[in-house]
């Protein structure tokens, strides 16, 4: 075990109010870099901070890495305990006799050095100082028997950010599971793969090496050598979060080949993987959970306020059963946004936005507050959705460029392809590898094109009333140039008749219009500009 390691396991117990990384609010990361460091640390190697302060400011407290601890009390005083220097921790009790003889006890925290200096001889009454006593004195146990334990790395980086050769070790093992079942990646699994690529900022050199390592399966590494890789890589403090996320992007694939997100449990390779990885069981039960969360903030069109419940509850969730939360949205959503997209559609809900090595990271914990701006109708008929339109806008975004790697790739083999029939020098199997790679990038083609008029079509849906008012519709439609828009509108909201119950027991019939979302995009966009220009979406 590291210290690093030893920190994430016992840093909570320390203090109500520590936080430990990938868990660090960003207001509290920066002023604890600068009260308590004086910014001589940078921010991607804190581990954890211990808040101190009345107010929670944070500048005041305990800052970790993984080579040491940093302590500052109110006032200017500052004091770093390294580790590597570090003799051993105690609790000493000062007694003190009043006036009237009464004998009072302190407890005080001692820390001292291998030089047997004092560091720290001070009552902390805002932490555990038995806690902190043990922890401090396992840091020394660890030291004796590992000598490399005294080491900082990076915490939490997004996929899009880690190194390139981390990024393809990753969708390798991603694509070998497209490969498990028939030895090929078919259309929807290779558009799945680009997407992936395209939210995590894969560059131009590192998408044309996987588009040759899934067209054909001859060229697939050794899973179990992959995993190995990934361990070599990957910081330590990062490879948790790296774990939890490939198995989620495994399972989301999967997912996409079964259209069944519990199918992971009949699959043996990521069964395999999450052995290989140490994900257990009730971890990839919350991973499901987050797939579908994020698959229906589309399907189910969440409102602004459902998605913060729906954050919160994913958070505790998480929380329960020990998943990093940065871990969910390392690698972006599977939905289509990357971490950068996800960050953007959640901060005006008040999202803590969790600041992970210099970058923030989507965090959804610690909702204090809904600052989205809502707008509504005074019939309550338009509801806030405007994160839902965010996160459509990055997920058309994407599946755009997406969609334009793969029509220049498609060019590009199409070109190849025409040279080498004209040339007369080519043979069959050339010409066969060629025709059936221009088939796959069509028919992956095909699948993110579908993705991205879905994107559009619930990108005016989001702006349009859920159900109509057609009191009001009609009263705003009742002159004889207005007439003509209510075939068009009554189209989009068909009449359907819903039982309701009393609060005494019985039922009643009621006449709603609810949007039909079967139509083609421009009925949407048509009943968008009508029910505009007849003011029915103007604040009464």
């Amino acid at each position: 075990m590291t210290v690093e390691e030893l920190i994430k396991e016992k840093g909570k117990s320390l203090s109500s109010s520590a936080y430990v990384v990938p868990d660090i609010p960003e207001k509290k990361l920066n002023n604890a870099i600068v009260g308590m460091t004086e910014s001589t640390v940078e921010p991607e190697y804190v581990v954890a901070v211990i808040d101190t302060t009345v107010f929670g400011k944070s500048d005041d407290g305990f800052l970790f890495t993984g080579e040491a601890m940093y302590w500052h009390p109110s006032g200017s005083r500052r004091v770093i305990v390294k580790f590597s220097e570090l003799k051993a921790a105690e609790i000493f009790v000062k007694k003190e006799t009043d006036s009237k003889g009464k004998v009072k006890e302190t407890k005080l925290l001692r820390v001292i050095d291998k030089n047997d200096k004092l560091l720290i001889d001070e009552h902390i009454y805002s932490i555990d100082q038995e806690a902190m006593v043990s922890f401090l004195n396992e840091v020394v146990k660890i030291g004796t028997e590992n000598a490399d334990a005294f080491e900082s790395t990076k915490q939490v980086l997004p996929l899009c950010d880690s190194g390139s050769e981390i990024k393809l070790t990753y969708v390798k093992i991603v694509a070998n599971l497209a490969f498990d079942d028939d030895g090929t990646v078919d259309g929807e699994e290779f558009a799945a793969i680009y997407n992936l690529m395209v939210r995590n900022d894969f560059a131009d050199d590192e998408r044309v090496t996987m588009r040759s390592y899934m067209f054909d399966a001859s060229n697939m590494a050794n899973t179990d050598d992959l995993v190995t890789e990934l361990k070599e890589k990957v910081p330590s403090g990062s490879f948790e979060t790296t774990a939890l996320s490939l198995i989620k992007d495994c399972i989301y694939l999967n997912y996409k080949k079964t259209n069944s997100l519990e199918s992971w449990r009949d699959c043996s390779f990521i069964k395999k993987l999450a052995g290989g990885l140490e994900v257990s069981d009730d971890k990839i039960e919350l991973l499901v959970a987050v797939i579908k969360n994020d698959e229906d903030i589309l399907k189910l069109r969440k409102t602004d306020s459902e998605l913060e419940k729906s954050a919160k509850d994913l958070a505790a969730k998480a929380a329960a059963v020990g998943v990093p939360i940065a871990a969910v949205y390392f690698s972006g959503s599977v939905i289509g946004l990357s971490a950068a997209g996800i960050t953007s559609g959640l901060a005006t809900l008040g999202m803590g936005l969790g600041m992970v090595g210099g970058i923030g990271i989507a965090v959804l914990v610690g909702v204090s507050a809904y600052k989205a701006v809502k707008f509504f109708t005074s019939s309550g008929d338009v509801e806030a959705c405007k994160q839902r339109e965010m996160m459509i806008q990055n997920i058309i975004k994407n599946n755009q460029k997406t969609i334009n790697y793969l029509v220049g790739d498609t060019n590009m083999i199409s070109a190849k392809l025409f040279e080498l029939i004209e040339s007369g020098n080519a043979d069959k199997e050339q010409i066969a590898k060629l025709k059936r790679l221009f088939a796959m990038l069509n028919r992956a083609s095909s699948a993110t094109t579908g993705g991205l008029i879905y994107g559009a079509k619930e990108q005016v849906i989001a702006k349009l009333p859920p159900t109509l008012s057609k009191a009001k519709f009609d009263r705003l439609t009742d002159a004889p140039t207005k007439l003509k828009f209510r075939p068009f509108v009554y189209e989009l909201y068909p009449e359907k008749t819903e039982t309701k119950k009393k609060s005494d027991g019985t039922t009643y019939e009621e006449k709603v219009y609810p949007i039909n979302d079967t139509l083609p995009n421009e009925s949407y966009e048509r009943v968008l500009k009508i029910l505009k220009a007849v003011e029915y979406l103007a604040k009464d």
